[in-house]
């Protein structure tokens, strides 16, 4: 690459995934506007490595720590965003695994040129942790795409997430899956919807699931269209988000632009995102999160209330804003922005 030349780097498996999950695309579609030429695109740490450009932009912390060591080494701009979810670490992945996570996650963020986390929640825990040169902004939803349209006419909940074996656990589709079981039990034509990319040991972790959970009224829909993906939120009845950790929630966050009413756990940021627009449980038990949606699909009223109080409260992430602040930061940290001279 040149030497003006900028970078996103996210390490995933498939490279298509920087296309289809929201956060990484959002960032990409306002670097390309905000940067002197469309940065470019990569998954792959060596390959980075091997073309240092003269600006980098970089999700995780951990896995981006190679090259926020050279971007200072070479003295060039490196900004990394993403969500510590440190309490996931220790309860899904093991000790020893989170005690090396962490330590490669806190050396990076006190390396970077600036790091940008995405709630207040995760704020907190980089400081505590002792990030430096630390700025909050929230992820943002395109609120004019994701409106409100017209409802099921039978009771639809959806949730949404990245299906591999930590994906699903997270997220807490098991839990998900589970409940609309037992909502099933008193609301026979209730369905859930299960949207997302799946992972290559993602297909097996489902199959395992079916050989305990009762799938009947679950329909497992994989990844869809942007424009699909906005239809089915808008037209579900709740959202479902009872996660084990969140530092944000940003399909929750489109949901919730939709009008449809958000029910999820009280972890990480989600209480945050949701304010008192949505159900929030302290104990997202499978028939917590049951008895909760039958109690919404019952109570027309209720649901009408909170949804348009989502549709409100995403506002408050809208993409725009987003973008304008972001620029602000990218500027103090010497990215190559369209109108910095040359």
């Amino acid at each position: 690459m040149a030497r003006n030349d900028s970078l996103f780097f996210a390490r995933v498996w498939d490279p298509h995934l920087l296309e289809v999950i929201g956060f990484y695309a959002e960032d990409i579609a306002a670097l390309t506007a905000l940067s002197d030429q469309p940065p470019a695109l990569e998954h792959r740490l060596c390959t980075a490595l091997r073309h240092p450009p003269g600006a980098t932009f970089a999700w995780w912390w951990g896995s981006a720590l190679p090259l926020v060591v050279q971007a200072r080494l070479l003295r060039r701009p490196i900004v990394v965003t993403g969500a510590i979810n440190e309490t996931v670490r220790s309860t899904l992945k093991g000790k020893a695994r989170a005690r090396l996570k962490r330590a490669l996650l806190v050396t990076a963020m006190r390396l970077a040129t600036t790091n940008i986390v995405v709630s207040d929640y995760e704020e907190t825990t980089a400081r505590r942790l002792g990030g430096r040169r630390i700025e909050r902004l929230y992820p943002g939803v395109e609120t004019e795409f994701f409106r409100p349209g017209p409802k099921a006419s039978s009771p639809t909940a959806i949730t949404a997430g990245q299906l591999y074996p930590i994906g699903i656990r997270r997220k807490g589709i098991d839990v998900s899956i589970e409940a609309a079981a037992l909502v099933r039990k008193s609301v026979p034509d209730f369905r859930l919807l299960v949207i997302g990319p799946v992972f290559p040991d993602g297909e097996a972790a489902i199959n395992k699931l079916r050989e305990t959970l009762d799938f009947s009224g679950v329909d497992m829909l994989g990844e869809v269209s942007r424009v699909e993906k906005q239809r089915l939120f808008a037209s579900s009845w709740a959202y479902l988000q009872p996660s084990v950790m969140e530092g944000f929630g940003l399909a929750m966050a489109e949901a919730m632009a939709t009008g449809t009413v958000p029910i999820c756990s009280d972890k990480g940021a989600l209480p945050e995102v949701v304010g008192a627009a949505g159900i929030v449980l302290g104990e997202c038990t499978p028939k917590a999160v049951a008895d909760a949606l039958v109690r919404l699909i019952r109570d027309d009223t209720e649901r009408d209330r909170l949804g348009a109080a989502a549709r409100s409260q995403s506002l408050k992430f809208d993409s725009h804003a987003r973008t304008a602040r972001l620029e602000q930061i990218l500027r103090t940290a010497g990215w190559p922005l369209k109108h910095t001279a040359q």
